[in-house]
């Protein structure tokens, strides 16, 4: 089953109908173009800027610029059945931690958020939160991640240099229980 123009079998319909359409040129054209790129270099087409504005318990908390490390996993477990056969089923779930990144700035929440978990204060530092990407030219929100019980597990800033005219950057690493695509 296909879903719309740009559905899971496209590949298949393209390559199956390109003679028809000009050839396998044409569907190769029509692939890359398909996947975000451009037909002639493969090269991705220019994609807009998109900032991440980060909740902690509904109050905000900061924008970045990057986002990284949001995944799910699930251990794979080898069964061996009467016969011989080998099943593999899922195991345990392990989430991803997640990384945010963003110019370093005067204020220290990120900092006074790591530190509960420093001073041995977990709990108080667990804290459920969504993560809003936005396109930075619009302010229009394209997606959101909702994660639970996350607690700063690093906290970090790069070596800064008064020679240097580039930006400092800040990361905070979130170890979290659960995510979920709001």
């Amino acid at each position: 089953m296909s879903i719309g123009k740009k559905g899971p079998n496209l590949s298949r319909r393209l390559l199956l109908g390109g003679a028809a359409a000009g050839g396998l040129g044409a569907a190769a054209a029509a692939l890359t173009e398909a996947h975000g790129l451009d037909a002639e270099t493969a090269a991705p087409l220019d994609r807009p800027k998109v900032g991440f504005a980060l909740q902690l318990d509904g109050v905000p908390a900061g924008f970045f610029r990057s986002l990284s490390g949001i995944s799910s996993e699930s251990e794979v477990v080898e069964v061996k059945s009467g016969d011989g056969t080998v099943r593999k089923i899922p195991g345990r779930l392990k989430w991803g931690d997640i990384v945010l990144e963003r110019g370093f700035t005067a204020t220290d929440d990120l900092w006074q958020w790591r530190k509960l978990v420093i001073d041995g204060k977990v709990d108080a530092a667990r804290k459920d939160g969504t993560i809003t990407a936005v396109l930075l030219k619009t302010g229009k929100p394209i997606a959101k991640f909702n994660f639970y019980e996350g607690w700063p597990a690093k906290w970090y800033v790069p070596d800064m240099d008064s020679d240097q005219s580039g930006m400092a950057i800040e990361k905070i690493e979130i170890a979290v229980e659960r995510v979920e695509r709001a």
